[in-house]
């Protein structure tokens, strides 16, 4: 999930033939030699899902949407809430 959404991000923002399969590696990469940390990647991920399932209408309400994404990646409402209040303005949303 995190490299699609950081993809689609990328993407937002830059262009280019062929740019896909080396983005990919490159982010790879970062992760795998641990330049990308597992807690920047949950809050991305996090705020990434939770922007595109309001853009999309994918739920009611923010609060269910929330729900949805706690009960995806296994953690409390409140941490959903409280990564959505204390990190959005990191990545861009």
């Amino acid at each position: 999930m995190f490299v699609g959404y950081l993809l689609d991000f990328y993407y937002r923002n830059h262009s280019g033939p062929h740019a896909d399969e080396e983005l990919k590696r490159v982010v790879h990469f970062l992760i795998s030699n641990k330049f990308i940390d597992n807690q920047t990647i949950r809050h991305f991920t996090v705020i990434a899902e939770f922007h595109t399932s309001i853009e999309k209408q994918s739920y009611k309400n923010k609060t269910q949407a929330v729900k949805a994404i706690a009960h995806k990646y296994g953690l409390h409402e409140n941490t959903i809430w409280n990564i959505l209040k204390d990190h959005r303005h990191k990545f861009g949303y």
